[in-house]
């Protein structure tokens, strides 16, 4: 009879953990990393296959548990049972190949999300699962023992079954009740379960600062499109049409005509950018407007295994290459020695892969070895970025603003460079040597790709990426702020109940919430003002109703107010970061053992 019982009750047990464990791993796919409804199939058959050796062990568990034992402690048995399986799983889980895992979202630590999420679910299936047959497990182990059953509550019915133990008891060695180390381990485990429970709703946060961050984004190429998009500069260069004769293979000649591309001998740009912002919603768009001179010679060394005679130098063009034709804002002209010439959108040949200008421009060889000047004035807006391409043989690039946060990218860094509160001012020095190709190049020859140099305006201290980094932190708040729950209610002796820590939990979390939504409207450093003090205050009122003192309040206000001020330092750092936190672990470390050191974990005397 106890067999077959033992066996019913393992199946309710299992049945109750693995549909609880299905629902909330199905929705969490389904619903938040989009894994198509095929998933579920996979999900059922790996769950009811991991369950047969967990539910016979626990089987054998119920069935082979001494008689003699108090229910408590068998209560105890199952519970850290359950949790070593639970941990056992999560272990097995991240050494193997599970499909139905890889619907997870990537977080980066990819594999410890993935663990923390199975775990917090299984572990949560299981204790709602023990929870649910308390009863009737506390009912059965009573019947086991010859203990009468009565229809009371749980407390009742376990201060019932503790009397008739040790009224059974009295000549035979006193059996110990469930000892103050029991109970302490159990709410430790306990209180380290709910540190990562909660770990769940700091992944919701940050796949929503992504999902913000994405809009932000889309609102910014939005705004830029209408506007203009990045501009990538190409000097003047000339394209003239070059025929070669060839043999084919029949011992014919044939004709071949292609571009070549005459760049400068001589390249000066001076530039200077004024950057404007606009307001979309409740985002801000950083957008410039620039005016460029430029002026140069060209003056071609030919090429051996060119022939001067073959260039149709009656069809060239002069070319200007530029990244979006939005962002010219009047015409642009360029004084060609003695001409001046409108240049129109469209280019012979597309060289470098981007839009241009440009204009026919009849010339001799006589002009070109003894040199023709030229210079143009360019008004150009974009956003985001001013890009230059390399392509004169000896070029001069200087740049200024009044932007005092710009970021000088692509190939090339500034020669010179000097970056303050009134703006910037670079320069780039480029010669022959440093480009992949000649000055008098086949179109076919020239790979400008990966070359673009120039500057990007950002905007400082971008409220996503720093609040995506406090979260990241969340595990240390939490995780410290229970530390000292817990150790406060050890010497205080009033025991804090986990639903009391899920809400502190749920406070701790709101707090990102709250960074989030206020650093869209003002000053990063003032919502994290805000945000820090609201959350503060919540938890602080609360603890102080629960532990009825303003020393205990003060000892959280403290403790709260240092672990968000060591969080806000780390963000303001970069390079040091990394240290500057590892020795506030330690510090914090050294804190907390010392203020525990005279605390009776065992609870004797």
């Amino acid at each position: 009879m106890k067999i077959f019982r033992s066996l019913w009750f393992t199946l309710q047990f299992s049945l109750i953990a693995c549909c609880t464990f299905i629902l909330l791993t199905g929705a969490w796919m389904i619903m938040v990393s989009g894994a198509p409804w095929i998933v579920l199939p996979w999900l059922l058959t790996f769950t009811a296959v991991l369950s047969i050796p967990g539910q016979f062990i626990f089987w054998m568990l119920l069935c082979f548990m001494p008689l003699n034992q108090p229910v408590q402690k068998k209560l105890l048995i199952i519970r850290i049972f359950l949790f070593a399986f639970v941990v056992l799983c999560v272990l097995s889980l991240s050494l193997i190949h599970v499909p139905f895992l890889h619907a997870f979202p990537d977080y980066g630590y990819n594999t410890f999300f993935q663990s923390v999420l199975v775990f917090s679910f299984l572990g949560m299936s299981c204790w709602l699962a023990l929870r649910i047959m308390e009863r009737k497990y506390i009912r059965f182990f009573q019947e086991v023992q010859g203990i009468p059953t009565e229809e009371s509550t749980t407390s009742e019915l376990l201060h019932s079954i503790t009397h008739k133990i040790n009224s059974t008891m009295e000549t035979s060695p006193i059996q110990p009740p469930a000892s103050a180390q029991g109970s302490i381990l159990i709410k430790g485990l306990t209180t380290g379960g709910l540190i990562l429970l909660l770990l769940i709703p700091t992944l919701f946060i940050t796949h929503l600062i992504e999902e913000r961050e994405k809009r932000h984004q889309e609102v910014v190429q939005e705004v830029s499109a209408r506007w203009a998009n990045p501009q990538t500069i190409a000097s003047p260069y000339i394209i003239v049409p070059y025929t070669e004769t060839f043999l084919n293979h029949e011992g014919k000649p044939v004709q071949h005509t292609q571009p070549l591309v005459l760049f400068s001998k001589h390249l000066t740009v001076q530039g200077e950018v004024f950057p404007e912002t606009r307001a979309r919603s409740i985002y801000t768009i950083l957008l410039y407007r620039s005016h460029l001179q430029l002026s140069g010679t060209f003056k071609p060394q030919w090429p051996s295994d060119i022939k001067k005679e073959q260039l149709q130098l009656d069809q060239a063009r002069i070319c200007f290459g530029i990244g979006d034709y939005k962002g010219v804002e009047k015409e642009i002209r360029i004084r060609f020695g003695q001409q001046s010439i409108e240049l129109s959108p469209g280019v012979p040949a597309e060289v470098f892969k981007q839009s241009g200008l440009s204009a026919p421009v009849p010339l001799t060889i006589e002009q070109l070895e003894e040199g023709i000047n030229f210079d143009m004035d360019v008004s150009l807006k974009g956003s985001g970025k001013l890009h230059f391409l390399p392509i004169s043989s000896n070029s001069s690039f200087q740049l200024k603003s009044n932007w005092h946060s710009p970021s000088f990218d692509g190939n090339n860094l500034p020669n010179q460079r000097k970056v303050d509160a009134t703006g910037f001012t670079a320069s780039w020095n480029f010669n022959q040597a440093n480009l992949p190709f000649a000055a008098v190049s086949k179109s076919d020859q020239i790979q400008t790709e990966g070359t673009a140099f120039g500057v990007s305006l950002v905007q400082p201290a971008d409220h996503y990426d720093k609040a995506l980094r406090s979260v990241k932190y969340a595990i240390l708040i939490i995780g410290l702020t229970f530390a000292v729950f817990f150790i406060m209610e050890l010497v205080s002796k009033k025991p804090f109940h986990p639903v009391q820590y899920v809400l502190v939990g749920m406070a701790l979390v709101i707090f990102y919430s709250l960074l989030l939504s206020v650093s869209e409207y003002i000053i990063f450093d003032y919502a994290y003002l805000i945000s820090a003090i609201a959350t503060i205050s919540m938890v602080v009122l609360y603890a102080k109703s629960h532990f009825g003192n303003w020393k205990a309040a003060f000892v959280f206000s403290a403790t709260l107010s240092i672990l968000y001020g060591f969080i806000f330092v780390l963000l303001r750092l970069e390079d040091t970061a990394l240290l500057v936190g590892s020795i506030g672990l330690f510090i914090v470390l050294a804190c907390i053992m010392y203020v525990s050191r005279k605390i009776n974990w065992y609870g004797r005397g």
